[in-house]
């Protein structure tokens, strides 16, 4: 299986939110860690379409300067391209992500 783009925002309060457009579904939800949102997502991607968690790969996009290099320590690339840069699939997410 191709990889699923989760797009990851930061709350103020340091939760971690985030979304997977698949198949015309938005599904959204948040986490104290990005293990326990991958968790939650590969939930509601086998609760909604029957996709086995262990078949399931993200490629996970950081909103550009929301992301707190604490979080994930010095080796995270956190200077990668903008969001928008990605090689997205053609979709409405990555249309959402090329407008802002």
């Amino acid at each position: 299986m191709e990889k699923i783009p989760l797009l990851i925002e930061k709350a103020p309060d340091g939760k971690l939110w985030g979304r997977v457009e698949f198949e015309d579904n938005l599904m959204v939800d948040s986490a104290n860690s990005l293990e326990a949102l991958e968790f939650k997502m590969k939930k509601l991607l086998l609760d909604f379409h029957q996709i086995d968690p262990l078949e399931i790969r993200f490629q996970t996009v950081f909103r550009k300067g929301i992301i707190a290099p604490e979080l994930f320590g010095s080796s995270y690339p956190l200077n990668r391209a903008p969001a928008m840069r990605l090689p997205i699939p053609c979709n409405p997410l990555s249309r959402l992500l090329a407008q802002q």
